[in-house]
């Protein structure tokens, strides 16, 4: 009865709106009554009598205790023939969830629309008024002790667990994962999974839940993830409650029980704590250790000096040696810097006298060729080879050069005057 009213109301007010070319507005509600969490269908089409140059403003219908969604596709272009003139509109499909049993009152709204002035085309500003209605949330025959109530096609309820809540050491933890799937539900109508109930001996952590829906061609699947991270503070050895939920089935129109398994937790004692501690024992090895520390700055700044000394008088003696001569000379001619092995061999020759007069010669007549090849008129592709050569000669005449005398030991750190007899 109620829709055929509603339908005539309609009917009648989209007469006169057509007689005189003002925009129409058609309201459609599926039905006044549902169960709480499942939703009905309001769709609202407006039509003008031209076209319309900017989108309607289109009503939100935010109330207390009701849910508004907008599925997919919600809003589709449409037309119709009225007296003959093809009318163009826009329809718009909205979800009214009622969140609670009960009444709960669809406020009055206000559509918004600008078309085109039939004459001239110019934009014309209309407000098409949408009246209040009632939707009430109904409790099944059965199901009137659920709370909260829960009304889907289909609930599954499972749980896994990271990591191993048995054997566990203080400090150790493990993480509870709970996962609520439903069917023709919002994951936002679903309660909290986890139990409140801890056991003595266990710390629970809680993190922020994982609620989410899906709208697959007007289907909605809805889910709630609860993650709980519990660490073992002390010596455990018990249960944590399973998780049992009760939801109406909308395909049998039965009130059915979802649940979890209980979890065995067990977590080990940590030791007992240490004996009180010497403190007379304890001050006596500060003291030791104290007297040690200036034992060894004593012997510091005593020894420092002297090793200084030392040091730089080996560092010096390497820098003066043969050795370092030979050193300087094979790092320059592998730089193939002609100038800086030059100057390396002279050094070299000077603390390694080479004693053969033709080797010394031919060396000379190496770095002529090699001069000539690199600052000649032409370049010479045979440079490379008078350096291979070179090399040759430098190793050879290490060979045959004397080995420079080691130079006496050098003086002791902390040398003392003769004694006299």
């Amino acid at each position: 009865m109620m829709r055929l009213l509603l339908a005539f109301v309609f009917s009648f007010c989209t007469t006169i709106a057509m007689a005189q070319g003002t925009p129409v507005l058609e309201i459609e509600l599926s039905d006044t009554e549902t169960l709480p969490g499942q939703p009905l269908t309001l769709r609202i089409t407006v039509l003008v009598p031209t076209w319309m140059p900017e989108p309607p403003v289109w009503p939100s219908f935010e109330a207390p205790n009701l849910m508004v969604r907008l599925p997919e596709r919600a809003s589709t272009s449409t037309s119709r023939r009225i007296d003959g003139e093809t009318w163009s509109g826009i329809s718009r499909r909205y979800q009214i969830t009622p969140m609670v049993p009960g009444t709960v009152r669809l406020p009055a709204q206000t559509l918004t629309v600008v078309y085109a002035d039939p004459p001239n085309a110019a934009p014309l500003r209309a407000e098409l008024a949408i009246e209040a209605r009632n939707i009430t949330g109904i409790l099944p025959k059965g199901a009137e002790g659920l709370d909260p109530f829960i009304a889907a096609r289909a609930l599954r309820l499972t749980q896994t667990i990271e990591g191993t809540s048995e054997g566990l050491q203080a400090g150790d933890s493990f993480s509870r994962v709970i996962t609520a799937e439903t069917e023709g539900l919002s994951g936002i109508f679903l309660p909290e999974l986890t139990p409140d109930a801890v056991l003595s001996g266990v710390r629970a952590y809680p993190e922020t839940p994982e609620v989410s829906d899906k709208d697959n061609r007007g289907k909605v699947t809805g889910t709630r993830r609860e993650t709980t991270v519990y660490m073992a503070e002390g010596g455990v050895d018990g249960t944590l409650l399973g998780v049992s939920l009760d939801w109406y089935n909308i395909a049998s129109g039965k009130v059915e029980t979802a649940t979890t398994d209980p979890i065995p937790v067990s977590a080990t004692a940590p030791p007992a704590p240490p004996e009180p501690r010497d403190w007379r024992r304890i001050g006596a090895l500060g003291v030791v250790a104290a007297l040690a520390g200036l034992l060894v700055t004593w012997l510091i700044r005593r020894l420092t000096p002297p090793l200084r000394r030392w040091r730089a008088a080996h560092r010096q003696r390497y820098l003066d040696s043969a050795r370092f001569a030979w050193r300087h000379l094979q790092e320059a001619r592998r730089q193939r810097d002609l100038g800086a092995t030059r100057a390396a061999y002279d050094l070299w020759r000077a603390r390694s006298p080479v004693q053969d007069a033709g080797l010394h010669t031919r060396i000379e007549a190496a770095f002529a060729d090699i001069g000539a090849a690199r600052y000649g008129a032409r370049p010479d592709a045979r440079e490379e080879r008078y350096w291979q050569s070179l090399s040759g000669l430098f190793h050879l005449a290490r060979r045959v050069s004397p080995r420079a005398p080691k130079t006496g030991a050098l003086p002791a750190l902390n040398p003392t005057a003769p004694r006299h007899h």
